[in-house]
């Protein structure tokens, strides 16, 4: 299972852009760090939050995630192999609110791809490098998409989802002494503290890694197909493995061959964003809509109450 911890330490996981170049880290005190997400700022700021008491955790493990994923929108990604991860992330994070068409339309502008990349890769995705914006121009490009794009999501998936977080309601016991308060948000791992994204989560992970590692064989494809239906909540289009079966082409692309793992990175990064990660989006809200919560931490005595 990947956790949002891996996820961070997930830098570069391989040189997937078929663009040429090399993958270029970004360095501690490296210009392109100093102009990612300000963690101490921010943490300043949530510092002075007033301790009241977490009536709906679900709601406060979902600003959380959300936050993280911002973070992570504003640093940049190193290829665009890390910025798919990043979107079935985000699939998950905004309830599906974000959508698919977007990931899509991000996934294939070059000139998007130029911005939201902070390595060296994101010279051979603009058409010309002499276009590629300086690295403070980018990243001040990247809050903008995160407040037009984003932050407008964020707030769609807390409508959606703010009567249905359960309020755990504290009423003292006989004695005049109050029972154990709300669960702590920052102790559950599931998504809204609903485990069944929890699940769909890790599936969807697991769906997009392998078709971007490709398969060993037409026999892992198909198995493959079979899973990511389950993975998509069977969103996935219906002919989709007909069409890997009988489109030659297709076919050797998502074949982990050898000799053409340039070329075929690049394409099985083009089918996921197209084939999948819509798939992926419209899965969330689903499931979002349908799931019940549950607490890390079991207490029956707790009185609840839903709205």
């Amino acid at each position: 299972m990947t956790t949002d911890a891996t996820r961070r330490t997930e830098v570069d996981e391989a040189s997937t852009d078929d663009v040429g170049g090399p993958t270029v880290r970004v360095e501690e005190g490296d210009v392109l760090a100093d102009l990612g997400f300000g963690e101490g700022e921010v943490r300043d700021l949530l510092d002075g939050l007033p301790e009241t008491p977490q009536l709906r955790p679900a709601l406060q493990k979902l600003t959380g995630d959300q936050l993280e994923l911002l973070r992570r929108f504003i640093d940049g990604f190193e290829n665009r192999r890390t910025f798919l991860l990043w979107c079935q992330d985000a699939a998950i994070h905004t309830l599906g609110r974000l959508s698919g068409d977007w990931m899509v339309e991000r996934a294939f502008s070059r000139l998007d791809l130029s911005v939201l990349l902070v390595s060296e890769r994101r010279f051979a995705w603009a058409d010309d490098p002499d276009d590629v914006l300086d690295p403070a121009t980018a990243a001040t490009a990247r809050r903008g998409v995160a407040a037009v794009d984003l932050l407008p999501a964020f707030v769609e998936s807390h409508h959606g989802f703010r009567w249905s977080a359960t309020e755990y309601v504290e009423n003292p016991d006989a004695d005049g002494e109050t029972r154990e308060g709300p669960p702590d948000p920052e102790e559950q791992d599931a998504p809204g503290m609903r485990p069944a994204l929890a699940e769909l989560a890790q599936r969807q992970d697991w769906a997009l890694r392998q078709v971007l590692d490709g398969f060993a064989s037409e026999d892992q494809m198909l198995a493959w197909v079979q899973q990511v239906t389950e993975a998509t909540f069977a969103e996935v289009s219906d002919d989709l493995a007909t069409r890997l079966y009988t489109e030659s082409h297709t076919r050797e692309m998502l074949l982990d061959r050898e000799g053409e793992r340039a070329r075929s990175w690049f394409f099985r990064e083009s089918f996921a964003a197209k084939e999948v990660l819509p798939a992926f989006a419209v899965a969330a809200h689903e499931v979002a809509d349908r799931s019940g919560e549950l607490a890390e931490r079991e207490n029956s005595e707790l009185p609840i109450r839903n709205l």
